[in-house]
């Protein structure tokens, strides 16, 4: 809520403060001041919030902001915008039109942890400047009383000195604790969301998936089962969870659409339907992005719901920048939602589009942990993820692979013999709008599995265009599993039936 306040006329009653440095950021300093009279005890808890209090008025350009804060810091934690007030009136600080002015300003509700990065960043960037105001103001006392240099120059340092120190108490709010003090959580951990704690509380899951499969209806679904206290695709919540989805890309009919689907699909009853549209809620924001996003949007409504679960969808609608970089990313996600989620208990469910895959032989290449990297940008993401999930195509259109990229062992998943497994098959659902676990013998083979391929169905992929062999291989290992040996031996028998023949114009093959 960085927008500016309607100015106001000042008066000559108004207390009249020595601007403390460069060209006035006043937008800035009515946004903190906001954040402090939200709640004083907690705003003069925060080092430079409590330093520029205690210095003001002279730490803030404009008179009305600083003589406030002043009063913040003489009532202290009970000070309230009516204390405030009054007490500016009795000083003579403040007419009716200022006091209108604190009146709605006090509503503005600004994030107490980005209003502390506000003020630290506000001493910081007017340092240099009285630094050198004072060098100025020396050099034409020397200018002016030379026979009283050193004298001049002794009390310049001195005040450079001080200039130079002053600031907010840099008190560390992080503390060191011996190893041994730590207890292994307990069987019914309150701060456990999904088992076997997979993702806990204050911790953040990304979900990565291929553009228009699905995320949508998977995030819903997972919401929707997890506030029943349901498994779903094998993901247990550790109880009924309450999640708010706040989403970019879906009017409010698709999301109706995909709501009934999945209790369609799933055959969910009206008790289940009731109870599980009571936990979960949703906000469509379009509108915002970057820092702005978690002021206006994710950090109220966070407060507002103090969700279980909080979905974010998609990422790139709300990160406001080039998610390749690690210096977007990381203040985004690191010091933009980590403080609001440890602040609330909440945890995070950030959905995001992966990588355009590869595909072929190199499709069956990766390995275990390649799928943690799965999404789109920057590898911060997986590295702040405490979990990931990734949905990756197998060359069919309904039917597609559930990857547990990151602490999955967690999750229990096990396969027919008993061990640890880290994906399994899902798919769009037959009647409706909604994903379930794919039968066993649904879409392409497995990677490693033999799998036949005749020539017709060889010769189908070519469907009237023509291919060169590279694309035809790409295309018969993506839809059929064929290896490259497979692939090759039967084209030949293909050849020799001649089901297909080589252009000698264009170099492709079609059919004959």
């Amino acid at each position: 809520m960085r927008q500016n306040l309607p100015s106001r006329r000042r008066s000559a009653s108004q207390h009249e403060a020595e601007a403390p440095g460069p060209g006035p950021d006043t937008a800035t300093e009515r946004a903190i001041l906001a954040s402090i009279f939200e709640n004083p005890r907690e705003a003069l808890e925060r080092p430079s919030l409590r330093w520029l209090c205690a210095n003001a008025p002279r730490s803030f350009s404009d008179p009305l902001v600083g003589a406030a804060a002043a009063e913040v810091h003489r009532q202290g934690a009970e000070a309230n915008i009516v204390t405030i007030t009054q007490a500016l009136e009795e000083a003579e600080q403040i007419d009716t039109e200022g006091r209108r002015y604190l009146l709605g300003l006090a509503t503005e509700g600004i994030s107490i942890d980005l209003a502390e990065l506000d003020a630290q960043k506000l001493v910081e960037d007017r340092r240099p400047a009285q630094l050198a105001q004072a060098l100025r103001e020396a050099a034409q006392q020397v200018e002016n009383v030379p026979t009283r240099t050193n004298e001049i120059l002794a009390v310049a340092w001195e005040t450079i000195d001080t200039l130079a120190q002053e600031g907010p108490t840099r008190s560390c709010r992080y503390k060191a604790r011996p190893m041994g003090e730590l207890v292994r959580p307990e069987r019914d951990d309150p701060d456990e969301l999904l088992r076997h704690r997979f993702l806990c509380r204050g911790g953040g899951l990304l979900l990565a998936a291929p553009t228009g499969i699905g995320k949508s209806t998977l995030s819903i679904q997972f919401a929707l089962c997890w506030a029943l206290g349901r498994e779903a695709l094998g993901i247990a919540p550790a109880r009924p969870l309450r999640s708010l989805y706040i989403q970019a890309e879906n009017d409010d009919g698709d999301l109706a659409e995909l709501r009934d689907g999945i209790c369609d699909g799933l055959e969910f009853t009206e008790a289940d339907r009731a109870e599980a549209f009571e936990r979960v809620t949703f906000s469509t924001v379009d509108d915002l992005c970057g820092l702005t996003f978690i002021a206006q949007a994710f950090t109220p409504l966070v407060e507002q719901h103090r969700p279980d679960l909080v979905f974010v969808d998609p990422l790139l609608s709300y990160i406001g920048a080039d998610v390749s970089k690690q210096e977007v990313v990381s203040p985004w996600l690191r010091n933009g939602l980590n403080p609001i989620l440890h602040r609330t208990g909440s945890g995070l469910v950030l959905v995001h589009h992966v990588n355009k895959p590869p595909t072929g032989e190199a499709k069956r290449e990766w390995k275990a942990g390649d799928f943690a990297y799965i999404g789109s940008g920057s590898a911060d993401l997986a590295n702040w993820a405490r979990a990931v999930i990734a949905i990756r195509s197998i060359g069919d259109h309904s039917v597609f692979e559930l990857h547990l990229g990151k602490r999955g062992k967690r999750a229990g998943w096990t396969d027919p013999d008993g061990r640890p497994c880290y994906s399994r098959r899902i798919a769009h659902g037959t009647d409706g709008i909604y994903w379930r676990d794919a039968e066993e013998n649904e879409g392409p083979a497995p990677a490693g599995r033999k799998v036949t391929v005749d020539p017709e169905a060889l010769v189908a992929l070519l469907d009237g265009k023509e291919l060169s062999t590279k694309d035809w291989r790409t295309l018969a290992a993506d839809e059929l599993g064929a290896s490259r040996t497979t692939f090759f031996r039967v084209k030949s028998e293909a050849v020799t039936r001649r089901l297909v023949g080589l252009s000698k114009i264009t170099g492709k093959w079609g059919k004959a």
